[in-house]
C-alpha cells in the first residue's frame, strides 16, 4: 500500500514538509518500500490517511534521505 502514501525524496523536502506542517501531527516513516514491516505499517497507515485533518504522512526511503 505505499504507493498510496506520498513519498519524500530529499532533504530539502523532508525540511519543507516539516516547516509547512503547523497544527497538524506531521509522521514520517523512515524504511524500505520491500521491507515487509514497512508494507505492513503502510497498509494500517493507509486505512486511516482518509482523515487528513489532524495529520499528515510521508514515506521516506532510508536509502535516499
Amino acid at each position: 500500500m505505499s504507493f498510496l502514501l506520498p513519498k519524500l525524496t530529499s532533504k530539502k523536502e523532508v525540511d519543507q514538509a516539516i516547516k509547512s506542517t503547523a497544527e497538524k501531527v506531521l509522521v514520517l516513516r523512515f524504511g524500505r518500500d520491500e521491507d515487509p514491516v514497512c508494507l505492513q505499517l503502510d497498509d494500517i497507515v493507509s486505512k486511516f490517511l482518509f482523515n487528513r485533518h489532524s495529520r499528515i504522512f510521508f514515506c521516506l526511503s532510508s536509502d535516499r534521505v
